[in-house]
C-alpha cells in the first residue's frame, strides 16, 4: 500500500474513467516504464492505446518499456494498441526465499 501511495502522489498511476484497468507508468531517462498493469484484457488494450497516444509518447525520441512475459494478457494488450513486438523477449523468474531459522 505504501508503494502504491507513492506512485499515486507522483502521478504515475494511469487509468481511463469507467474502465476496469489501471497501470503504473514510471519515468525513465528517455521515456517510461510500464511497471504494472492489470484489469480486463480489452480495457488494458484501451489503456495501452491511451498511453501510446499521449503527447509525451508521440516523439520518436521516447519509448515505453515493459518487461512482461509474452503469453500474459498484459503483454498481449500492447499489440492492438500499436506497440511493436519485443526484439529481445526476456523471461522473469520469481525466487522464494526460505524462512530464516
Amino acid at each position: 500500500p505504501a508503494r502504491l501511495e507513492r506512485h499515486l502522489a507522483r502521478g504515475e498511476v494511469r487509468a481511463l474513467a469507467g474502465e476496469p484497468a489501471w497501470a503504473i507508468v514510471t519515468p525513465r531517462e528517455r521515456g517510461w516504464e510500464l511497471a504494472h498493469i492489470e484489469g480486463e484484457p480489452e480495457a488494458m488494450a484501451r489503456l495501452c492505446a491511451d498511453l501510446r497516444g499521449t503527447a509525451e509518447a508521440s516523439s520518436n525520441e521516447e519509448y515505453l518499456i515493459a518487461l512482461l512475459p509474452p503469453d500474459t494478457a498484459a503483454a498481449q494488450a500492447l499489440a492492438p494498441a500499436g506497440f511493436g513486438a519485443p526484439t529481445d523477449p526476456m523471461r522473469v523468474y520469481t525466487l522464494e526465499f526460505a524462512p530464516t531459522p
